[in-house]
């Protein structure tokens, strides 16, 4: 069995063949000081209070929205991530967040106008974000990564 140990500050854990990962906590916090320690929040001002959504919902919200455009083959991810390499599924794959600047990383089916493809993105994404979170968004920056060759059913 192989393993290898990683350290980040206080926290260390171990990432084995059999795909588990366990936490071990070097100090007294609690699993939500971890929570609020790891995630990003965008924070919205009402008049009743902040309401604070996790960047992991915007960055949902967007790979949704850009997953639903015509012409998309895929969200690509341009980075390993320990997720995926546990076999979990990312809703927010292709995405990343930085305040309300947005990267989305596609892949264009063949035939499809890139520049066309792209500019849908940018407004389904932005619709959607400002519709369901009532954030507004800063910019859409779509990045294609490749582009990819849809075979055809063999027809008898």
């Amino acid at each position: 069995m192989t393993a290898v140990l990683y350290a980040t500050y206080k926290r260390l854990f171990l990432l084995n063949t059999y795909r588990s990962c366990i936490w071990f906590q070097t100090s007294g916090e609690t699993g939500a000081d971890l929570m609020a320690e790891t995630k990003d929040y965008l924070e919205k001002a009402d008049e009743n209070g902040n309401i604070n959504i996790s960047e992991d919902v915007i960055a949902s919200i967007a790979a949704i929205a850009a997953s639903e455009v015509e012409g998309i083959a895929a969200l690509t991810s341009t980075s390993v991530d320990i997720a995926e390499f546990l076999g979990k599924k990312s809703t927010s794959k292709g995405v990343k967040i930085q305040g309300t600047d947005i990267d989305i990383y596609i892949s264009v089916k063949y035939g499809y106008v890139i520049p066309t493809v792209a500019k849908q993105v940018q407004d389904g994404v932005s619709a959607a974000i400002e519709a369901m979170a009532g954030l507004t968004v800063n910019s859409v920056n779509v990045h294609v990564t490749g582009i990819v060759i849809e075979k055809e059913s063999k027809k008898q």
